[in-house]
């Protein structure tokens, strides 16, 4: 039976934001595209704004549905390298 559960709005558990920007960078990668200087932090967005936008800024082909499932399959190695490394820092202590 489940007892609780734990939400973490504003990053005090995990500090997700450079996990997302990196995720990002490799989109933009993915893509062959360049980060533009002159497009700022797109922290708080919502993510189908974020990717919205790099479709129009980027001019990315496909629907923003297969864009983003493009970026979350990034966000999601990243996640699963870094708790790979957590878990094997554990098994140390």
């Amino acid at each position: 039976m489940l007892k609780a559960v734990i939400f973490d709005f504003d990053g005090l558990l995990c500090d997700s934001t450079p996990l997302h920007r990196e995720a990002n960078y490799q989109l933009l990668n993915f893509y062959k595209k360049v980060k533009l200087p002159s497009i700022g932090s797109r922290e708080g967005m919502r993510i189908n704004e974020i990717m919205q936008d790099y479709k129009d800024v980027y001019n990315l082909p496909g629907t923003i549905e297969e864009i983003y499932k493009i970026r979350q399959s990034f966000f999601y190695e990243i996640v699963q390298m870094r708790t790979h490394y957590l878990k094997k820092l554990n098994k140390k202590i």
